[in-house]
This record gives C-alpha cells, sequence and structure tokens, in this order.
C-alpha cells in the first residue's frame, strides 16, 4: 500500500515537471529575439543527444523541423555544404579565426555609428502590460440574467 502511495505521488511529480518544462519552453520560444533558421549539433554526447530529443517534444513542429544532430560531419554535409563551413569542420570555407577577425574589424570600422544609434526610450514604455497566462486585465463586465 505504501509503495502504490508512492508510486502515485511521484507520477504526479514526473507530470508537473513536465508541465513547468513545457511551459518555460514555451515562454522562451515565445520570447527569443533571434529568428533562427537551422540549429545543427555536431557530435554530441549521447546523453545531450537524448536532452536535445526530449526537449524536441515541448517546442513547436516550426522550431523543431529546425534542429539537427549529426553523429558524424558526413551526416552534417547533406545539410550545409563544406564550401560554407569552416576547416576545423572539414569545410573550405577558411580560417575560424580569419572570420573572427574580419568581423571585429567590420564593428571596429562602423563603430561611430553602432554608437549614435537610437537608444531606446523607456519612459515610452507602458506601465503594465497584459499577459494572457498571469494577469486579468481588463474590464470585467457581468452578465445578468432576468
Amino acid at each position: 500500500r505504501l509503495a502504490q502511495n508512492i508510486r502515485k505521488k511521484n507520477y504526479l511529480i514526473f507530470l508537473l515537471f513536465i508541465l513547468c518544462i513545457n511551459r518555460i519552453i514555451s515562454r522562451l520560444q515565445d520570447s527569443f529575439p533571434l529568428r533562427v533558421k537551422t540549429v545543427h549539433y555536431i557530435n554530441p554526447p549521447k546523453f545531450m543527444s537524448r536532452l536535445i530529443t526530449f526537449f524536441k517534444l515541448f517546442v513547436s513542429n516550426k522550431i523543431r523541423d529546425r534542429i539537427f544532430v549529426h553523429d558524424s560531419l558526413e551526416d552534417l554535409y547533406q545539410y550545409v555544404p563544406k564550401d560554407v563551413l569552416p576547416d576545423i569542420y572539414g569545410g573550405t570555407g577558411g580560417n575560424l579565426e580569419k572570420y573572427e577577425e574580419d568581423m571585429l574589424d567590420l564593428l571596429m570600422a562602423n563603430k561611430e555609428w553602432l554608437e549614435a544609434r537610437p537608444k531606446a526610450d523607456l519612459s515610452r514604455r507602458p506601465e503594465h502590460i497584459k499577459t494572457d497566462e498571469l494577469d486579468m486585465n481588463g474590464t470585467f463586465k457581468q452578465l445578468q440574467i432576468d
């Protein structure tokens, strides 16, 4: 009898964990500021591969179809051409350190323009933003039935 009660509690804890993970991932994907075209994981450890597969259960189909796990570089080449990959990934795209230096040079060349860009005006931000999950903002009308 005691073992049965513990089993039910563990099941409830597992369900709560799944619901919590589902909400967290939902909030993260709704608030993620970047547009992700694809994500490729190359040679992840076995536990990481399983973890990625587990989390893919909770993301939207659109995001799920954009996440790939590759066991080898040859598998990656089916999705990404070798000419755009750096040398360390078996590609012919050049040295990764050279890309980093070029990007830093580009940013430094445009430093004044980047610093002159307008900043966010937080005084124009609304004081309270309505969220559909936790807040109950808005007007509440009563329905009167005769």
